[in-house]
């Protein structure tokens, strides 16, 4: 069978990444705005939470098994009747039951096409080009989410000036669904399945406890469990205590500011990965990255100051960005190409629970400690445990 051409799969990639980025910066907003309440309103967030959680390692091992193209496609119809249903609802339980397709189509993408892009490029370019399309997924992810939640935001913001706010928001589902059409049909038109027949038939013999029990992945997914605390503890606290330190109303706007920095920064992160895994070892990149995401979050929680506040924020999640290229690249040289998809929806699984996990600490902790508190310790927990985790990887490979 012939490969598809490389990097074919970055298209649909981005435009599925915009689908989802343009709804980002007001999600909540929609959802209030279809009935639901403040008190109301993480249930609502919650049901594509919960769909995702469950729907992720079966949307892994359904794309090596059956196709990643396909299960990709099919993830684009549930974003289609997710997004649909979120245009015409008028009642808080329609719009609960829009949330859970949406969350299953974020599931059943997972990895999908990510899986199926890599191969196109390895089979073309061999092993050696791994961390440059790890590297350019990550950009191309992280650009689609970032133009997308930028447009989203001005999309409301000229509803507000005009006086459109309930158009503005139809008018941003709308942008999705059309963005999320231009995805299933370029990935229809530009990708092609490459995987062997018999490929695919030894990936049905692998479950995921023999994954998960393999020796060479185990350090690797605790460490994506670690960053899924760390960073859980990071997303929950960040805007009120930006909120703090700025004090005047008339400041807030520096709040969405930061938050398109922080997909700029993501970027750069990941770009920057790519030359450093040249020279050297992913398995030596990304506790090094770690690290210094570590020492950026315990200098943040000691600063008293809006502007060193917004640097650092901005440093730690370039860190951040380094190091889960690196890590993700450690990954896939353990995995089989054959499961791809599965290794790619097992860390995104791992990631989301250690987030519920850290989401769960970090609201027992922060009543005592406060914010600054917590970040502090949790810091110097994230760096000693990043610490042991570096010592495990390094004797297992040697």
């Amino acid at each position: 069978m012939t490969a598809p051409k490389p990097g074919a799969g970055l298209l649909p990639i981005a435009l599925e990444s915009a689908a989802r980025g343009i709804l980002i910066p007001i999600l909540s907003l929609i959802l209030l705005n279809k009935g639901l309440t403040l008190s109301t309103l993480p249930a609502g967030l919650a049901a594509c939470s919960i769909a995702i959680l469950i729907f992720e390692l079966p949307g892994g091992i359904l794309s090596d098994w059956i196709g990643r193209k396909r299960i990709f496609l099919i993830a684009q119809v549930f974003y289609l009747a997710g997004l649909g249903l979120l245009l015409i609802s008028q009642t808080p339980a329609a719009a609960m039951i829009a949330m859970a397709l949406y969350g299953i189509a974020r599931a059943a993408s997972s990895g999908s096409l990510d899986a199926l892009t890599m191969d196109a490029v390895l089979a073309v370019y061999g092993k050696d080009h791994l961390a440059w399309i790890t590297a350019r997924i990550g950009t191309v992810r992280a650009a689609g989410l970032a133009l997308g939640s930028l447009a989203g935001g001005l999309l409301y913001q000229i509803g507000l000036q005009t006086g459109f706010q309930n158009s503005s928001l139809f008018l941003t589902i709308l942008t999705a669904l059309f963005l999320t059409i231009a995805a299933f049909f370029t990935a229809v038109i530009f990708t092609k399945e490459i995987s062997a027949k018999s490929e695919v038939k030894a990936s049905r013999h692998c479950s995921i406890p023999n994954l998960t029990s393999a020796k060479a992945l185990l350090p690797f997914f605790a460490a994506v469990s670690l960053m899924g605390i760390f960073i859980s503890m990071i997303e929950t606290y960040w805007q009120p205590r930006l909120s703090e330190l700025l004090g005047q109303d008339s400041l807030l706007w520096l709040l969405g500011l930061l938050g398109f920095c922080y997909f700029g920064v993501s970027i750069l992160g990941a770009a920057a990965a790519e030359p450093l895994l040249k020279r050297n070892t992913p398995e030596h990149i990304f506790p090094a990255a770690y690290l210094l995401t570590g020492l950026c979050l315990i200098v943040l929680s000691l600063t008293e100051h809006p502007a060193l506040f917004f640097i650092l924020y901005l440093l730690l999640y370039f860190f951040v960005g380094i190091g889960d290229i690196a890590l993700t690249v450690s990954i896939n040289q353990e995995a089989p190409s054959a499961l791809y998809a599965t290794i790619l929806s097992l860390q995104s699984f791992m990631f989301q629970l250690g987030g519920l996990w850290g989401s769960f600490l970090s609201g027992l902790a922060v009543k005592h400690l406060g914010i600054p508190g917590l970040w502090f310790i949790g810091a110097i927990l994230f760096l000693a445990s990043s610490g042991w985790l570096r010592a495990c990887i390094l004797k297992q490979k040697h």
